[in-house]
Protein backbone atom coordinates (compact mmCIF):
# COMPACT_ATOMS: atom_id res chain seq x y z
CA UNK A 1 0.00 0.00 0.00
CA UNK A 2 0.80 3.52 -0.82
CA UNK A 3 2.40 5.28 2.65
CA UNK A 4 2.17 8.73 1.47
CA UNK A 5 0.88 11.28 3.94
CA UNK A 6 -2.75 12.45 3.31
CA UNK A 7 -4.39 16.13 4.23
CA UNK A 8 -7.90 15.80 6.17
CA UNK A 9 -9.67 16.67 9.11
CA UNK A 10 -10.29 15.46 12.17
CA UNK A 11 -14.09 14.36 12.83
CA UNK A 12 -14.26 12.90 16.15
CA UNK A 13 -12.57 13.31 18.95
CA UNK A 14 -11.98 10.07 22.35
CA UNK A 15 -9.15 9.92 24.57
CA UNK A 16 -6.82 8.93 22.46
CA UNK A 17 -8.32 8.15 19.34
CA UNK A 18 -9.41 10.22 16.43
CA UNK A 19 -11.57 9.44 13.70
CA UNK A 20 -10.39 11.15 10.14
CA UNK A 21 -12.10 12.17 7.07
CA UNK A 22 -9.91 13.10 3.88
CA UNK A 23 -10.67 12.06 0.42
CA UNK A 24 -13.71 10.66 1.09
CA UNK A 25 -12.70 8.39 3.12
CA UNK A 26 -12.62 7.82 7.15
CA UNK A 27 -9.79 6.26 9.46
CA UNK A 28 -9.48 5.21 12.81
CA UNK A 29 -6.55 6.99 13.84
CA UNK A 30 -3.57 8.03 16.85
CA UNK A 31 -1.22 10.22 17.26
CA UNK A 32 2.69 9.62 16.56
CA UNK A 33 4.33 9.62 19.96
CA UNK A 34 7.04 12.51 18.22
CA UNK A 35 4.00 14.65 18.43
CA UNK A 36 2.46 13.99 21.40
CA UNK A 37 5.79 14.98 23.22
CA UNK A 38 5.76 18.06 20.81
CA UNK A 39 1.90 19.14 21.96
CA UNK A 40 3.75 19.39 25.29
CA UNK A 41 4.97 22.62 27.17
CA UNK A 42 8.75 22.21 27.66
CA UNK A 43 9.21 20.73 31.01
CA UNK A 44 6.66 17.38 29.72
CA UNK A 45 3.58 19.23 31.31
CA UNK A 46 -0.03 18.55 29.82
CA UNK A 47 -1.03 22.13 28.47
CA UNK A 48 -4.03 20.29 26.66
CA UNK A 49 -6.89 18.24 27.70
CA UNK A 50 -7.03 16.56 24.21
CA UNK A 51 -4.02 18.18 22.18
CA UNK A 52 -5.84 17.07 18.83
CA UNK A 53 -9.90 18.36 18.56
CA UNK A 54 -12.65 17.95 15.91
CA UNK A 55 -11.83 20.31 12.97
CA UNK A 56 -8.29 20.44 13.63
CA UNK A 57 -6.64 19.61 9.78
CA UNK A 58 -4.12 17.19 10.23
CA UNK A 59 -1.59 15.54 8.01
CA UNK A 60 -1.79 11.27 8.46
CA UNK A 61 -0.27 8.07 7.48
CA UNK A 62 -2.64 5.23 6.56
CA UNK A 63 -1.64 1.98 7.52
CA UNK A 64 -4.55 0.45 5.79
CA UNK A 65 -8.00 1.14 4.73
CA UNK A 66 -9.28 1.26 8.21
CA UNK A 67 -6.44 2.66 10.41
CA UNK A 68 -3.65 5.30 10.42
CA UNK A 69 -1.45 7.78 12.45
CA UNK A 70 -1.57 11.52 12.84
CA UNK A 71 2.14 13.04 11.56
CA UNK A 72 1.53 16.76 12.06
CA UNK A 73 -1.23 19.12 13.12
CA UNK A 74 -1.82 22.17 10.67
CA UNK A 75 -2.00 25.74 12.06
CA UNK A 76 -5.41 26.52 13.63
CA UNK A 77 -7.23 29.40 12.39
CA UNK A 78 -9.89 29.63 15.14
CA UNK A 79 -9.93 27.80 18.25
CA UNK A 80 -13.41 27.47 20.82
CA UNK A 81 -11.58 26.68 23.94
CA UNK A 82 -11.57 26.92 27.62
CA UNK A 83 -9.65 26.06 30.84
CA UNK A 84 -10.16 22.58 31.53
CA UNK A 85 -12.85 22.14 34.47
CA UNK A 86 -12.14 20.93 38.09
CA UNK A 87 -8.05 21.05 36.97
CA UNK A 88 -5.45 22.74 39.20
CA UNK A 89 -3.26 23.08 36.68
CA UNK A 90 -3.48 25.27 33.45
CA UNK A 91 -4.80 22.93 30.94
CA UNK A 92 -6.96 24.32 28.21
CA UNK A 93 -9.63 22.29 26.86
CA UNK A 94 -10.18 22.76 22.78
CA UNK A 95 -14.33 22.13 21.62
CA UNK A 96 -13.66 22.59 18.12
CA UNK A 97 -10.84 24.12 15.72
CA UNK A 98 -11.22 25.85 12.70
CA UNK A 99 -14.83 26.94 12.79
CA UNK A 100 -15.69 30.04 11.30
CA UNK A 101 -18.38 30.88 13.61
CA UNK A 102 -20.30 30.22 16.98
CA UNK A 103 -24.02 30.06 17.37
CA UNK A 104 -24.57 30.89 21.04
CA UNK A 105 -28.17 29.53 22.18
CA UNK A 106 -30.09 30.53 24.68
CA UNK A 107 -33.73 30.76 25.85
CA UNK A 108 -36.70 32.86 27.06
CA UNK A 109 -37.45 30.51 29.92
CA UNK A 110 -37.28 26.86 30.80
CA UNK A 111 -34.46 28.03 31.65
CA UNK A 112 -34.74 31.80 31.96
CA UNK A 113 -32.28 33.86 29.92
CA UNK A 114 -29.01 33.58 31.44
CA UNK A 115 -27.09 36.34 29.73
CA UNK A 116 -23.91 35.15 32.19
CA UNK A 117 -23.98 32.20 29.97
CA UNK A 118 -24.27 34.30 26.82
CA UNK A 119 -21.58 36.53 27.52
CA UNK A 120 -19.30 34.16 28.55
CA UNK A 121 -19.60 31.78 25.09
CA UNK A 122 -19.22 35.49 23.26
CA UNK A 123 -16.33 36.08 25.30
CA UNK A 124 -14.73 32.71 24.16
CA UNK A 125 -15.59 33.29 20.86
CA UNK A 126 -13.95 36.61 20.39
CA UNK A 127 -10.90 34.76 22.21
CA UNK A 128 -10.76 32.13 19.68
CA UNK A 129 -11.10 34.53 16.52
CA UNK A 130 -14.50 33.36 15.49
CA UNK A 131 -17.41 35.31 14.55
CA UNK A 132 -20.55 34.72 16.78
CA UNK A 133 -24.49 34.69 16.34
CA UNK A 134 -26.71 35.20 19.01
CA UNK A 135 -29.88 33.10 18.96
CA UNK A 136 -33.04 33.76 21.66
CA UNK A 137 -35.09 30.51 21.37
CA UNK A 138 -38.36 29.67 22.53
CA UNK A 139 -39.87 32.70 21.72
CA UNK A 140 -43.35 30.94 22.05
CA UNK A 141 -43.49 30.75 25.57
CA UNK A 142 -43.48 34.47 25.04
CA UNK A 143 -47.13 36.04 24.56
CA UNK A 144 -47.12 39.56 26.55
CA UNK A 145 -46.07 42.31 24.34
CA UNK A 146 -44.38 44.15 26.88
CA UNK A 147 -42.31 41.30 27.36
CA UNK A 148 -40.97 40.93 24.02
CA UNK A 149 -40.31 44.19 24.19
CA UNK A 150 -38.27 44.29 27.05
CA UNK A 151 -35.97 41.28 25.77
CA UNK A 152 -35.51 42.65 22.37
CA UNK A 153 -34.40 45.63 23.99
CA UNK A 154 -32.09 43.68 26.12
CA UNK A 155 -30.86 42.10 22.72
CA UNK A 156 -30.35 45.17 20.84
CA UNK A 157 -27.83 45.87 22.46
CA UNK A 158 -25.93 42.52 21.51
CA UNK A 159 -26.67 44.18 18.19
CA UNK A 160 -25.32 47.11 18.63
CA UNK A 161 -21.89 45.97 19.43
CA UNK A 162 -22.12 43.86 16.03
CA UNK A 163 -23.63 40.73 16.71
CA UNK A 164 -26.09 39.12 14.47
CA UNK A 165 -28.67 38.43 17.08
CA UNK A 166 -31.55 35.74 16.04
CA UNK A 167 -35.21 34.96 17.05
CA UNK A 168 -36.28 31.44 17.16
CA UNK A 169 -38.85 28.95 17.83
CA UNK A 170 -39.53 25.79 15.95
CA UNK A 171 -42.99 26.14 15.69
CA UNK A 172 -42.14 28.92 13.37
CA UNK A 173 -40.62 27.84 10.29
CA UNK A 174 -39.76 31.03 8.82
CA UNK A 175 -36.80 31.25 12.02
CA UNK A 176 -36.02 28.68 11.56
CA UNK A 177 -35.44 29.26 7.87
CA UNK A 178 -33.18 32.40 9.13
CA UNK A 179 -31.16 29.86 11.14
CA UNK A 180 -30.66 27.81 8.21
CA UNK A 181 -29.49 30.55 6.20
CA UNK A 182 -26.54 32.16 8.96
CA UNK A 183 -25.50 28.24 8.63
CA UNK A 184 -25.75 27.80 5.34
CA UNK A 185 -21.82 27.02 4.05
CA UNK A 186 -20.32 27.43 6.98
CA UNK A 187 -18.55 25.50 9.68
CA UNK A 188 -20.63 26.33 13.00
CA UNK A 189 -20.05 25.80 16.21
CA UNK A 190 -23.87 25.51 18.34
CA UNK A 191 -23.21 26.55 22.26
CA UNK A 192 -25.68 27.30 25.55
CA UNK A 193 -26.81 25.50 28.18
CA UNK A 194 -28.29 22.69 28.64
CA UNK A 195 -32.42 22.81 28.10
CA UNK A 196 -31.76 25.51 25.51
CA UNK A 197 -33.32 23.77 22.27
CA UNK A 198 -29.70 23.38 20.53
CA UNK A 199 -30.83 19.61 19.26
CA UNK A 200 -34.25 20.71 18.85
CA UNK A 201 -33.18 23.38 16.96
CA UNK A 202 -31.32 21.26 14.96
CA UNK A 203 -33.07 18.75 14.31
Amino acid sequence: KCMNSTQGRVIRARTGFYDFQGGGTVLRCTLRGRLKRELRSEGGKRIYADPVAVGDEVMLTPLDDEEGVIEELLPRRTKFSRRHPGIQEEIEQIIVANAAQVVAVASTRLPDLNLRFLDRFLILAEAGDMDAVVCLNKMDLIDAPAERQELTSILGTYQQLGYQVLYTSIKDPQSIDQLRLVLKDKFSVIVGASGVGKSSLLN
